[in-house]
């Protein structure tokens, strides 16, 4: 009898072990709801870089785009065993304001880290006539501007565009902001808000010109374009913010070591450069108000597609 327990103890141990070491071994997966070459993607695959270095297991980033990021959200959030985590940003919310996706953001995913915001640069290619906000004012033909999809803050700011410059113009949308960019270099599309870390480069090969910056101050990588607060419009424009979101079956002290690590590597000058590198901007404050932050954004575009509910 005592041998039949003892067996039992041993082989319920045994199981445990390799149960847990196998959960150990499976690689953890960072989702991103756009396609490869995007400022979500490049943050993505920067945490990715950071949790290797800090010595985490194998970290895979998946690229899931469409409708929005709700593909991407709806497959994190029906992962049920282990830890799966998400790059989410204003689509996200935009896309959620309704309760009308296959996922509940509230109970279905939970925000675990704040990243910041990339700011925004209105650019058009050189292959175009224009060259700041009176030419786009002045130009006679209807003019189009690409987004990185619907309900993006490249979307929602090119609309806020047509309506401060009270002119026609169509959208364009793709499946991330990456795919904007050769259409819009090949003059295909007139105009876009594009990342500031994209603009710089392809500024300097002399393929975009920058017109205008969605931020309070100007850009110390763009220093000579003025920002639409110096052109006379405040508080305009919907700057992109990054949370990153896990699913409720996360392991929470996985998460919190996650969550550790990023803060280390964010305050910290050179572990923070790649970051930097992107065009994050941040405040270490902030890091931890991921919930917080998520809810006043939705608010704010609930009253925003309240004022234009031609959008949705």
């Amino acid at each position: 009898m005592y041998q039949s327990q003892l067996l039992v103890r041993i082989t319920s141990c045994l199981i445990w072990f390799f149960c847990s070491a196998l959960a150990q071994a499976q690689p953890l997966t960072i989702v991103v709801p756009f396609s490869v070459g995007g400022a979500a993607d490049n943050l993505a695959r920067t945490v990715q870089q950071t949790l290797v270095l800090a010595g985490k297991k194998t970290v895979i980033v998946e690229n899931r785009p469409g409708a929005s990021g709700e593909i991407a959200a709806s497959y994190v959030a029906k992962h049920r065993q282990g830890t799966m985590l998400l790059v989410a940003s204003v689509s996200l919310a935009t896309s959620n304001i309704d309760h009308n996706t296959a996922y509940d953001l509230e109970n279905d995913l939970q925000p675990i880290f704040y990243f910041g915001h990339m700011p925004l640069v209105l650019v058009t290619g050189t292959r175009t006539t224009i060259s700041s906000l009176t030419d786009i004012s002045n130009t006679r033909s209807v003019l189009s501007y690409g987004s990185a999809g619907i309900g993006t803050s490249s979307h929602l700011t090119g609309h806020e565009l047509s309506l401060v410059l009270n002119r026609t113009m169509t959208h364009v949308p793709f499946k991330g902001v990456g795919q904007v960019v050769p259409d819009l270099v090949n003059g295909n599309i007139d105009v876009s808000f594009l990342f500031s870390s994209m603009v710089v480069t392809y500024t300097q090969n002399n393929l975009m010109k920058p017109i205008a910056v969605v931020a309070d101050k100007r850009l110390s990588t763009l220093p000579h374009v003025p920002t639409f607060r110096e052109l006379g419009y405040e508080n305009f424009g919907f700057n992109t913010w990054f949370v990153l979101l896990a699913n409720k079956a996360a392991n929470p002290q996985e998460l919190q070591d996650i969550r550790a690590i990023l803060k280390d590597a964010l305050t910290d000058s050179t572990k923070a450069q790649p970051y930097r590198n992107i065009g994050l901007e941040y405040v270490p404050q902030d890091f931890d108000r991921a919930s917080t932050i998520l809810k006043r954004e939705i608010r704010r575009y609930r009253q925003f597609y309240q004022r234009h509910p031609d959008l949705r």
